[in-house]
């Protein structure tokens, strides 16, 4: 068999076997979320998130990691969860780099805070969004994880198990230099958490 033939049969081969990571095109990648904003040169510390939703420092088993962690009820009366994770990076305070919020509680005992509004993006997509919101807003995602695997639901949940999460739609920024990540996680059709990250 021709070798140019059978380099791309054994491409091919290979792309098909792997369906759970698909690279996709272009997207803008949200960088704000519940009121904070994720830019590398202006990162929110732990004192602002404090003055807004009261401190709720969780024990850490990462060096040079410190998170909080809250369980927020609106007006009318909707739970969510939201954590915030910090590194002091070069920088003498602590400074947020990861930021989620989820339907489901990501702390074993989550500080409770009432909110007069939902948990938005800048752009304006929420728990409630769906799919199609997503798209509209943000574009294709970079990245679509079908049926991750029980290492990255833990790593969300932080190593919470019997969780479920069928689809990841990621979006990250092509400049090389920007570390910037949002992640998308969907159960059955609901958008059950999203995350936000300038960590590497």
């Amino acid at each position: 068999m021709n070798l140019l033939v059978l380099f791309f049969l054994t491409v091919i081969f290979y792309l098909g076997t792997f369906p759970a990571i698909a690279s996709t095109g272009l997207s803008i990648v949200p960088r704000c979320l519940a009121g904070f904003c994720l830019e590398s040169n202006s990162l929110p510390t732990e004192a602002a998130v404090i003055e807004r939703f009261g401190s709720s420092r969780q024990r850490h088993t990462i060096i040079n990691t410190i998170s909080h962690c809250y369980q927020f009820v609106s007006n009318d009366k909707e739970v969510s969860y939201g954590y915030f994770e910090f590194k002091k990076q070069n920088h003498a305070t602590w400074q947020l780099v990861t930021l989620r919020v989820s339907r489901i509680s990501l702390c074993a005992h989550p500080n409770a805070v009432h909110i007069s509004s939902g948990l938005l993006t800048k752009e304006g997509l929420s728990l409630e969004s769906d799919k199609a919101e997503l798209y509209k807003l943000y574009g294709k995602p970079t990245y679509v994880i079908k049926k991750p695997s029980e290492l990255i639901v833990r790593d969300f949940y932080n190593d919470q198990s019997g969780l479920k999460i069928d689809i990841i739609y990621q979006y990250v920024s092509s400049d090389d230099k920007d570390l910037a990540s949002a992640r998308f996680y969907f159960s059955e059709n609901e958008l059950i958490g999203i995350e936000i990250s300038i960590d590497e």
